[in-house]
This record gives C-alpha cells, sequence and structure tokens, in this order.
C-alpha cells in the first residue's frame, strides 16, 4: 500500500478565525485530510508559512513507509472525498466572501449615515450662525435706535405736555359722548315703558274682546246644538218611522211571496203528480220531460241517475230528443262515465230519428274520436244495422 500525498490549492489563505488559530492551507494524504495550523498573534498578525512538522512527521511518514498496493477503487473513493473535500472548501470561501461583500455594504451604509450626519450637523450649524447673525443685527438696530432716542431727548417734555393736552381733550370728548350716549339710552327706556304701557293696555283690550267674542260663539255653538240636537231627533223619528214602513212592507212582499211560492209549488206538485203518473202510464213525453227536470233539478231535487232512466225509457219508445239528451250526458259524463263512442252512438241515434239538432253535436263528436274510438263506431254502427236488419 502506497500513500499519496496532494497538497490542494488554496485561493485565500486567510480564513477567519476561530479559537486563537486559523486555517493555512490544506494537506491530504492517503485520503485523509490535514490542515496545517498558524497562530493568531496576539498583537493582532499572523505567521503565515509555518507548517504544522510535527504532524506530517508523526502521521504522513508512517503513512508513507506504511503503504500496499493501489487500488483502483480506495483511489477513486479517494478522488471523490477529494472533489467533496474541495467543494465543501469551495462553498465555506463563497460563504465567507458573502459575508465580506454583507460587512462592506453595511460599512458603506454606516459610512453613509455618518456623511448624511453631518450634513445635516453642517446645515444646523449654518442656521445657527445665520440665528446669530440676525440677532447681532437687531442688536445693532436697538443701538441705532436708542443714540437716535437720546439725541432727540430734548424735546422730550415738549411732546409729553403735548400728548397730555391731546389725551385731555380725548377725555373731554369721550365723557361728552358718554352723556350724551346716557341721556339716548334713558330717553330711549322711557319711550320702551311707555310704548310697553300702551302695548299691555291694548293687549288686555284684545283679550278682553276675544273673551267676549269665545263666549259669543260658545252661546252660538250651543243654540246650534240644540238644533242640531232637535234636527238629529226628528230625523231619527223619521227613520225609525221608515223602518217601520219598510219592515211592513217587507212582510207584506214576504207574505205575498209566500203565498206565491205556496201557489206555484202547489201548482208544480200538482204539475209533477201528473207527470209522474204520464210517465208511469208510458208516454214518452211525460218521461222525457220528468228526465230533463231530474237532470236540471227544476222543481225536484237534482239527481243524474234518475234523470237517465226516465230518459232511456223515453228513448226506448223512440224520443229523438231523449237520444240526444243522452248522448250529450255521455259526453259530459253526468251521471255515467264519460264515452265519446256512446255520445257518438246516442246522437246517431237522435239524428236518425228525426233531430236535426243533434247533428251538430254529433260532428262536434266526431271530430273529437281519435282512430281507435272510430273503429269501435263502426263496429257498433254495423251491429245496430245487423240488429235491425234482423229485427226487420
Amino acid at each position: 500500500m502506497v500513500a499519496t500525498v496532494q497538497l490542494l490549492p488554496l485561493q485565500d489563505r486567510t480564513l477567519p478565525a476561530k479559537n486563537g488559530m486559523f486555517l493555512s492551507g490544506p494537506l491530504l494524504l492517503d485520503g485523509v485530510l490535514i490542515r496545517t495550523l498558524s497562530f493568531y498573534g496576539e498583537a493582532g498578525g499572523t505567521m503565515r508559512g509555518l507548517p504544522c512538522w510535527i504532524v506530517l512527521i508523526f502521521i504522513g511518514v508512517p503513512l508513507l513507509v506504511w503503504g500496499g498496493e493501489e487500488r483502483p477503487v480506495a483511489q477513486q473513493q479517494q478522488q471523490e472525498r477529494q472533489q467533496k473535500a474541495w467543494e465543501r472548501q469551495q462553498e465555506r470561501q463563497e460563504a465567507w466572501v458573502a459575508r465580506e461583500k454583507d460587512r462592506v455594504e453595511r460599512v458603506q451604509q454606516r459610512l453613509a449615515d455618518q456623511r448624511g450626519q453631518q450634513e445635516e450637523q453642517a446645515l444646523q450649524r449654518r442656521q445657527k450662525e445665520a440665528a446669530n447673525r440676525e440677532r447681532l443685527e437687531q442688536k445693532a438696530e436697538e443701538a441705532r435706535l436708542q443714540e437716535r432716542a437720546r439725541r432727540q431727548r430734548s424735546d422730550w417734555k415738549q411732546d409729553l405736555r403735548q400728548e397730555e393736552a391731546v389725551r385731555n381733550r380725548e377725555r373731554q370728548q369721550e365723557e361728552e359722548s358718554y352723556r350724551q350716549w346716557q341721556a339716548q339710552v334713558q330717553e330711549k327706556e322711557r319711550r320702551a315703558r311707555l310704548q310697553a304701557q300702551a302695548d299691555e293696555s291694548a293687549a288686555r283690550r284684545l283679550d278682553q274682546q276675544r273673551l267676549d267674542e269665545e263666549k259669543a260663539e260658545v252661546k252660538r255653538l250651543a243654540q246650534k246644538r240644540a238644533q242640531l240636537d232637535q234636527e238629529q231627533q226628528r230625523l231619527r223619528q223619521q227613520e225609525v218611522d221608515a223602518v217601520a214602513r219598510q219592515e211592513q212592507h217587507w212582510q207584506d212582499g214576504a207574505r205575498q211571496k209566500m203565498r206565491r211560492d205556496s201557489a206555484r209549488e202547489q201548482k208544480n206538485h200538482e204539475q209533477l203528480t201528473a207527470l209522474q203518473q204520464a210517465a208511469n202510464s208510458g208516454n214518452s213525453q211525460a218521461q222525457y220531460q220528468l228526465g230533463m227536470r231530474y237532470m236540471e233539478g227544476d222543481g225536484l231535487f237534482l239527481s243524474y241517475e234518475k234523470g237517465l232512466r226516465w230518459l232511456r225509457a223515453a228513448a226506448a219508445q223512440g224520443d229523438a230528443q231523449a237520444k240526444e239528451r243522452i248522448g250529450l250526458a255521455y259526453q259530459s259524463g253526468q251521471g255515467v262515465v264519460r264515452d265519446p263512442v256512446h255520445a257518438y252512438m246516442w246522437s246517431h241515434q237522435a239524428v236518425v230519428g228525426g233531430n236535426s239538432r243533434a247533428v251538430s253535436l254529433r260532428d262536434a263528436i266526431l271530430q273529437r274520436l281519435n282512430p281507435a274510438e272510430k273503429i269501435r263506431v263502426r263496429q257498433l254502427l254495423a251491429e245496430t244495422v245487423s240488429t235491425t236488419t234482423q229485427a226487420k
């Protein structure tokens, strides 16, 4: 087994310090990465180019002496480990470069902030200097004004006397104006009192007049109310009389209606009795009329079943009107199940029996029949014809 020694290149040999030392350069011995170390000085400097030969003597030399046969697989693994170590070293270097860039940017930002603060301080100093100059100018102006006042001090007493005289005149004018204003105010107050008294007396008169008018209005309203009460009583009595007359009229009309209804009922009863006797005796016209009364509820309770029974009895004797009415019952479903085929057959028999009014009913029923119903109608007609022929 032969130990291989490879010194990996290092672009920056001044990596950040850690625990008082920093990395100086990597050394790879038969797959084992050995870094030479340099000590970090106390005064801030570094001792470059001082490898740890002791490590090489006690570790590297025995590895060189103790060797073996070369193994391609081990070399390939060794190369892969070397490549990974190199990539890790490159990543650490890139990370360090990025940190250095960030530090430089922070330093530049701090310098820019310092320049801004310096400019702001300079601006404040300039503003303070301008304020100081303005105060000095004001003090100089005050000194000039004092000098001018000193020069005019000789005329000060005369000016003071003139001002005092002017103030006296103004005071007298103000006092005179005040007295005139006070007199005007007193006159206005006197006039206001007189006006208030006049207004009060006028208000009292108006109140008395309004009270008298209200009393007269109340009296007039009382009289009018009494008249209205009398009128309402008279109207109420007239209404009571009218209601009584109306009730009497209604009672008379009701009695007359009852008599008419009783007479009509008696007449209808007699007619129905005679009609029923005639129908029972086999009169087809009486049977038709009695059936129609049951179908329409004329003088009898509405009953489609009884009406159809009497109509069938009349139709059996050849009454065409009864046949038409039975066809209409089948068409509308009165007392029987709605059946267009039977409705057509009965209306056809009515037409054959000489009832011309049943033609429109038969045609209307025929237009509403479906093909199956038409076939059934033809069959029934054929059966009817054959039955009639056999009977003859």
